[in-house]
């Protein structure tokens, strides 16, 4: 196990104790990307009400399946706890408990009970008064599930990184551009910030759909659209092991525009942003795992869609994003063509068989 775990201290002396259930639990917790940051802070030790059948902390039955509950805290305070449950509430259907209150006026906290979403806690009380479960549950995620549900989690985590202990699939080969790669019809106009894979990129999709233009890709700011040297060390775009690799002198992102979307009409956009989102949701469709996240306008509403391919949640972003679709790449695969190609097809409307067999010509 590499999830960190807390030590005993003079005002805690239990040891943090985790049965049968809790060891799958802790594997399901492998494959949380930021899992480096995560501490285990208690299981079967402590007091968590009335033993033996007070809390799934000590082992209760739910759907005719043993129950465990954990808790954890993050390295990295609040914005940590955040990003476990966030990543957590994926899996809310095959949740029994999900509790954690954040401080943070962007959410509504992540509450499940019995498979079932609690927007604002709901039945677990006021998340202000800390006399209510949501309001004891500030300073942990605390997380229960049946032995049955996260053997479920487990499979599906399995089938979409079948390599363990690693919580993302084995990167392809990065390999440069084959020789016989046509050149761009339009020249790099910077190609000091943007690798000739990424233009060729663009140049392809444009010639697929002539109605979308190039909204930007390198542009010196936070984020993905900056190159990596001129970004700090604690930047979101730099902090994955594939972020470290590759030229570290190129932009890593691009923004699609299309004018018909800016005009109020969504079809377009939508065609494009439904193909990325359906490939992320796909746990049999690898071609997203050269992206870090995408977002845009899916289904003609007003709010923005999103995917991270990394951590596998849905994430939405500023409205401007009803207009364009905005492409983050793993900055390992700038050089590498297949990567582009990947994304490329999935924007096409290819199949994922149809993508893996021209590649394996």
């Amino acid at each position: 196990m590499t999830i960190a775990v807390r030590k005993p201290t003079p005002g805690w002396p239990q040891s943090v104790k985790v049965g049968p259930t809790g060891q799958i639990m802790l594997q399901v917790m492998e494959f949380y990307p930021n899992k480096a940051d995560v501490v285990l802070n208690s299981g079967l030790d402590s007091d968590h009400g009335p033993r033996p059948n007070g809390s799934h902390h000590y082992g209760l039955r739910y759907a005719g399946s043993p129950t465990c509950a954990l808790d954890f805290v993050s390295k990295r305070g609040a914005a940590g706890m955040r990003d476990l449950a966030r990543w957590l509430y994926q899996w809310s259907a095959d949740t029994v408990e999900l509790i954690h209150t954040t401080p943070f006026a962007n959410d509504q906290g992540f509450y499940v009970n019995h498979g079932s979403r609690w927007p604002g806690g709901r039945g677990y009380g006021n998340p202000n008064d800390s006399r209510s479960t949501a309001g004891q549950h500030k300073d942990h995620v605390h997380w229960a599930a049946s032995k049955a549900q996260l053997e479920k989690i487990l499979a599906n985590l399995r089938r979409r990184f079948p390599v363990q202990p690693k919580p993302k699939p084995v990167p392809p080969k990065v390999t440069p551009p084959p020789p016989s790669a046509p050149k761009p019809p339009v020249p790099n106009p910077n190609p000091a910030s943007i690798s000739a894979p990424m233009w060729r990129f663009w140049c392809e999709f444009k010639a697929f759909e002539p109605n979308v233009l190039l909204g930007g890709i390198y542009a010196n700011k936070p984020g993905y659209h900056n190159k990596r040297n001129a970004l700090p060390a604690g930047d979101y775009s730099v902090r994955y092991k594939l972020d470290k690799a590759g030229p570290a002198d190129k932009a890593a992102a691009i923004d699609l525009t299309f004018p018909t979307a800016q005009r109020g009409s969504y079809t377009l956009i939508a065609r494009y942003a439904a193909r990325l989102l359906n490939s992320g949701r796909d746990m049999k469709d690898e071609r997203g795992n050269y992206l870090r996240e995408f977002y845009g306008q899916s289904d003609g509403d007003t709010q923005v869609e999103g995917w991270d391919f990394q951590a596998l949640i849905n994430v939405s972003s500023d409205s401007s994003h009803l207009w364009h679709i905005h492409l983050s790449f793993m900055r390992a695969y700038l050089n590498d063509w297949k990567a582009f190609d990947a994304v490329l097809s999935i924007l096409k409307g290819e199949t994922v068989a149809a993508w893996r067999k021209r590649h394996a010509a």
